[in-house]
């Protein structure tokens, strides 16, 4: 509850994958947003028409929407952004039976630290589908489908913190914060 009253708040529908849309969306929003939530994205197959992958789209929306809400000034000193990214850009315990090439003797076990979240492959995230997994061992069949899907999400949100991360640091007046909502099995659960 935040003792306001409904009156108060307003939304805005965007698709993140269509640039008009976005930019409509940054024009209807209004001056002196204090605080904004980036939090869409998924694990998409394929490529989108601008040559990057379904899953990355999101953050490109994400990164334009906010870029075009700093030049327009309406996010004011003080406001806090915050981008939703995920536990998967981290090799977690709980979460590496699920990434391409981790769990498995006699693979490439450090694939995805070594053939895509290095700073020189971020071209490589961007516009790289690897929905059929990428991963060597795939190639023989050893491995889930949704490996290679899980592996583009990893990869997209990974990239999405860092370039918020650059925000932060042009723009020292403002909060920005990369966080990750947790891996949770199930939100009903109390």
């Amino acid at each position: 509850e935040s003792g306001k009253p409904e009156s108060f708040f307003s939304y805005v529908v965007l698709d993140l994958a269509n640039y008009q849309s976005v930019m409509q969306a940054a024009v209807a929003l209004p001056a002196g947003l204090d605080r904004v939530c980036l939090n869409a994205g998924g694990a998409y197959a394929g490529m989108h028409e601008l040559g990057i992958t379904n899953t990355y789209i999101p953050t490109l929306g994400h990164a334009i929407l906010l870029d075009q809400l700093l030049e327009m000034k309406k996010i004011p000193d003080g406001a806090r952004i915050a981008y939703v990214s995920s536990e998967v850009t981290r090799p977690i315990w709980a979460l590496t039976g699920a990434l391409p090439g981790h769990g498995r003797i006699g693979c490439w076990s450090n694939f995805c630290l070594s053939s895509f979240w290095g700073e020189k492959n971020v071209e490589d995230v961007i516009t790289r589908d690897v929905s059929g997994c990428g991963d060597p061992c795939c190639i023989r069949g050893h491995c889930l489908p949704f490996r290679g899907i899980l592996q583009q999400y990893a990869s997209g949100k990974l990239v999405g913190s860092l370039y918020f991360a650059q925000v932060a640091k042009e723009n020292p007046n403002i909060k920005v914060y990369s966080i990750s909502p947790g891996a949770v099995a199930d939100a009903k659960r109390s």
